[in-house]
């Protein structure tokens, strides 16, 4: 059973022991007694009998509709089920959802029609999770094109998670127009489950178009699949294609090498995704990139040279502070302070003289410390900067254990 199927038949009983409790006494009293005492046989012999003489109240019917799913009857949970989807409230929304559940196998258009109503984001979100997860299902076994379109047609109430996940159903079940589909369904995002799931389908079709490669490669790398993604990179990187940024081709293709630790290669790719780079501020992004991979090499000299590079194509706090970070790891808090001194936000200055003080914390000078401390400013780095001030005072110039 899923999880989402899971917390809404919590959410059927939990509803129904809430409508049934204030009358305890009453025929509902005795079935929710009944049931407190997990005697489910009871609650459906009672049930069926008092619904051959009267009308179940709501909270009857799904008691007895829960007790019929604890005893595997899914019949007679059906049966008691339908007294409750014409009625309003939460009662009635988890009711539709359980009986579209029960209605898949025989006929998943009428399915679609039960659950539709609960993909509103006014809905709860167990509500609305379990609806999706039938309907799923439900394309999944197989719909008429009336019973697709009007899905389709509804799914843009849902919320984007659960509509993407709507989406993959859609797009797997469609012969025709799968591959488009799978495709959009990447080019909007690469980051979550549905994505990863279409570039696993799509990358079992034949004769991949560039961009499908792209989407496929763009996928598997954001899900840390380096080692499948790299070879469609090459393959792109090989053949260029309108609708492909080459330089992000031959860039992603050097972070696969540098996430397995390959720094030569990474270095290699980089720097090519520099050369077809038609934005400073694009080429900025590789010369950092390129430099961290310097440093981690542990060649600080070529680091620093790349950063001054990233700098001068584009100037960034964030870069000035990166290659002052460089600059204090070669011993050059000069050159480091200067280029803190020229950032702009002072967010980014503080940040910079929490690297220089921390620098100076490092070589054993407290007055030093103490002096880059109280240029801090903004509550990001408050409190560091004051629990170092204070440990200094209380040092007499040295950090306390």
């Amino acid at each position: 059973m899923t999880q989402p199927m899971t917390r809404l038949i919590c959410l059927v009983v939990t509803g129904a022991m809430a409508a049934a409790a204030p009358v305890a006494g009453t025929s509902e009293g005795g079935l929710y007694e009944l049931a407190a005492g997990g005697r489910w046989d009871r609650v459906l012999e009672v049930a069926a009998r008092r619904a051959e003489q009267l009308p179940l109240s709501p909270g009857e019917a799904v008691l007895a509709a829960h007790a019929a799913r604890q005893l595997g009857e899914a019949d007679a949970e059906a049966r008691f089920l339908a007294l409750l989807v014409n009625g309003e409230g939460e009662l009635g929304r988890l009711a539709r959802v359980q009986l579209g559940r029960l209605t898949l196998a025989d006929d998943g258009d009428r399915a679609v029609e039960l659950v539709v109503p609960a993909f509103p984001r006014t809905m709860p979100w167990p509500v609305r999770e379990a609806a999706t997860g039938v309907a799923v299902a439900a394309v999944e076994g197989g719909l008429s094109v009336a019973g697709t379109s009007s899905l389709e047609s509804a799914a843009g109430q849902l919320s984007r998670s659960l509509r993407r996940r709507l989406e993959l159903a859609l797009a797997s079940a469609d012969p025709e127009n799968g591959r488009q589909r799978m495709e959009r369904l990447m080019a909007s995002s690469t980051r979550d489950l549905p994505a990863l799931a279409a570039a696993e389908l799509l990358a079992e079709a034949k004769s991949l178009t560039p961009l499908e490669k792209w989407r496929v490669a763009s996928t598997w790398y954001r899900h840390a699949l380096y080692k499948r993604a790299a070879p469609l990179f090459e393959d792109l990187a090989a053949s260029p294609s309108a609708g492909v940024p080459n330089d992000e081709v031959h860039f992603l293709r050097g972070r696969c090498a540098f996430r397995r630790g390959q720094w030569g290669l990474a270095e290699e790719w980089y720097r090519s995704a520099a050369k077809l780079a038609n934005r400073a501020d694009r080429r900025a992004d590789f010369e950092i990139h390129l430099a961290r991979v310097f440093e981690l090499r542990g060649d600080l000299e070529s680091a620093v040279a790349a950063a001054i590079r990233a700098v001068r194509l584009k100037t960034t706090d964030p870069r000035r502070l990166f290659l002052a970070r460089l600059r204090l790891r070669q011993d050059e808090p000069e050159l480091a302070a200067k280029g803190i001194s020229l950032v702009r936000s002072r967010a980014s200055r503080s940040r910079g003289e929490m690297m220089l003080a921390a620098h100076d914390l490092r070589r054993g000078d407290g007055e030093g410390a103490r002096a880059h401390l109280t240029r801090v400013r903004g509550r990001e780095w408050s409190g560091a900067s004051t629990v170092l001030a204070a440990s200094l005072a209380v040092g007499g110039g040295r950090v306390e254990d």
